[in-house]
């Protein structure tokens, strides 16, 4: 039983007060029969006018059945006051239940009307549960059967990543197109069903219904949980609220898109509607929701409306194995290369990319190797990273379940998509530099998650060389501040004199002296004595220290140019953050973790790879994973004093 703190402070006060003013309890007529409404919400009707159909029935039922009994009802709102409701309802001598019709003749097609009734208080019981207000809201919509089926590649439970698979399922389905030219399908009772044990995908890999909930999951199957979505006349999509079923065990569960549905989150630039383009709704992780015991974040979704569609993009990847020495691989001429691994926690240069040969030409645009690359060798020999990357509409799609050459406990760790891969294009040095940031599943084959890591893969044509030049000018520091009040955000100097590099314009750091390293094209800044600075009338003599996870660490600071043009930290550096410390106070006046340094000339800053300094090693075999990406803030700093 859950302990409700509050309820025990206001018992314990009663049993203190002495005067205590106590409201009367409402009180009814002994002789009320306790009428209520048997179904007091009836949100979300629909009628089709096809039917002929232009009323609604509804009940309402009495607990004192003794003799006939005529009930007044009271109309509380009325939509353009197109229901016409009777005044009275009647119920029948020893009739626990009476009906009476409301009609609405005159309502438009597509457009939601709402009612709201009561019965006047000398009539019901205030201790009964049950109610004595009736709401509808009443749409007419007329609805066609698709001429086939569609397959949802599920985003509620993709949050879970079960078994890293995306599970895609069959689902009947209707459409309707409003006055205003909208559409709207309504997806016929898509999770609220009990798959048979025996419940398996077809040669596509779909499976006739959704797979997961057995017997006990679901807590009514014969509850409406179809699934409506609205497609305006722009393409922007919305998922009306709707039932799911299932109650795992956080209480039963109810889904939708956040626009449309939570006003205040759907404002937010952080969420969008989905879109419908070719056949195909989309909807981008983080943009549904999944609601049980709070609301959480749902994963990315598609929802083919032609099966066939989906059954054609499947089954034109016919390669089971893309580190087959049988295919053919044309190896693209690109000058500079550079592989993030957040997985790993390392970056590296010289990563060829490869693209696909079909070596039969009459296969044209229907050949499993069209658009389809290749990151040979990528984390062990003999394995590489295969995904398919449309350079003409940016789209990318990552093959499931691919071999890296690594294990966890004996098992192959695989990779599968985590996400949707984005394409960015940043100018260095009057050079293009694409980006593929790819999100990745990792798990073991098996199915035992690991986690989800990002991988970026940057490449130019031609050759891209930093020098120290490229170290100063006005920069834009960005990072996570270790005093909660600064700012996140600070323009900075970087200067040169003599191979001596000096960083002004850090608050409470008058320079910060920084070292460059020719060879490795890297600056080292130290933990180092500052100059002394007049804080509040008072001179304080001021150090800057190396901070690793938000400890005090005696390792240098690694920064080094990127390829996307901005100064990062190095995957070598140890430390990943600094802090100005003033020894006398024992206080902590500024710092950042997790930074980069951007040119003031740039006008967007590109994404850095948020590298992982607190790694566990998970395998004896030498695979090493990033145990957390440092995204929080971690002040205070702790000082070794």
């Amino acid at each position: 039983m859950k302990y409700i703190p509050y309820l025990a402070a206001a018992l314990l006060l009663a049993g203190c007060a002495d005067n205590i003013q106590r409201t009367e309890s409402p009180t009814f007529p002994s002789d009320s029969a306790a009428v209520y409404f048997s179904a007091p919400d009836e949100t979300g009707s629909e009628t089709d006018p096809t039917q002929g159909v232009t009323t609604h029935s509804v009940t309402i039922e009495r607990t004192q059945t003794a003799g006939s009994l005529t009930v007044p009802l009271t109309v509380l709102e009325n939509t353009d006051d197109i229901f016409t409701v009777p005044s009275t309802v009647t119920f029948e001598d020893n009739a626990a239940t009476a009906t009476f019709e409301v009609a609405f003749p005159d309502a438009e097609l597509g457009k939601e009307y709402f009612l709201t009734l009561s019965v006047d208080d000398g009539h019901t019981n205030p201790y009964l549960t049950a109610q004595a207000t009736y709401q509808l809201s009443m749409t007419l919509i007329s609805w066609t059967d698709a001429p086939e089926q569609a397959v949802i590649v599920d985003g509620f439970f993709s949050m879970y990543n079960i078994n890293g698979k995306d599970y895609p399922f069959y689902c009947s389905y209707q459409t309707a197109t409003l006055p205003d030219g909208s559409t709207r399908y309504r997806f016929l009772n898509p999770y609220n069903v009990v798959a048979p044990s025996d419940c398996e995908p077809d040669e596509y890999g779909i499976f006739p219904m959704w797979p997961l909930f057995e017997d006990g999951d679901v807590v009514d199957p014969d509850a409406n949980g179809n699934m409506v979505v609205s497609v305006d006349n722009d393409h922007n999509v919305t998922i009306a609220n709707f039932l799911i079923g299932a109650d795992l065990g956080y209480g039963v569960e109810y889904g939708g898109s956040v626009i449309g549905n939570y006003a205040a989150l759907g404002e937010s630039d952080s969420y969008n509607p989905g879109t419908l383009a070719d056949g195909v709704i989309t909807f981008a992780a983080g943009d549904l929701y999944i609601y049980e015991d709070d609301v959480y974040s749902a994963g990315a979704m598609s929802i083919y409306l032609s099966a066939a569609a989906y059954q054609s993009e499947v089954s034109a990847i016919h390669i089971t194995d893309f580190n087959d020495p049988q295919w053919q691989w044309d190896t693209l001429a690109n000058a500079t290369t550079q592989y993030e691994s957040q997985l790993f926690g390392v970056r590296w240069q010289d990563q060829p990319l490869c693209a696909a040969v079909d070596l039969d030409p009459e296969h044209g645009t229907s050949s499993e190797f069209l658009n389809l690359y290749y990151l040979p060798s990528l984390y062990a020999d003999g394995y590489g990273f295969a995904f398919y990357w449309n350079p003409e509409d940016g789209s990318i799609s990552v093959p499931a379940n691919q071999p890296t050459g690594k294990t966890l406990f004996d098992k192959q760790i695989v990779i599968s998509s985590a996400g949707t891969a984005v394409a960015n294009t940043y100018s260095v040095q009057g050079e293009t530099v694409t980006e593929l940031i790819f999100p990745l599943s990792v798990q073991t084959a098996d199915g035992n998650l690991i986690g989800s890591y990002t991988e970026t893969y940057l490449f130019a044509a031609n050759a891209i060389r930093f020098t120290s030049a490229d170290y100063t000018g006005a920069f834009t520091l960005n990072g996570t501040p270790f005093v909660e009040e600064d700012a996140t955000s600070l323009p900075v100097e970087i200067g040169e004199a003599d191979g001596t590099f000096a960083i002004t314009g850090i608050p409470y750091a008058k320079s910060v002296l920084a070292q460059y390293n020719e060879s490795a094209n890297f600056l080292t800044v130290s933990a180092q004595t500052l100059a002394t600075q007049k804080v509040n009338g008072q001179f304080k003599k001021m150090s800057l220290l190396t901070t690793m996870g938000g400890e005090e660490t005696d390792a240098p600071l690694l920064l080094e140019m990127s390829l996307r043009g901005i100064i990062e930290l190095s995957p070598l550096s140890e430390a990943d953050g600094f802090a100005i410390y003033c020894e006398a106070d024992e206080k902590i006046y500024g710092g950042m973790s997790n930074f980069t340094l951007i040119p003031a000339a740039t006008a967007s800053a590109p994404r850095a790879l948020p590298w992982c300094s607190d790694r566990t090693l998970l395998s004896t075999r030498g695979l090493t994973i990033c145990g957390k990406a440092h995204l929080n803030r971690i002040s205070p700093v702790h000082i070794r004093r």
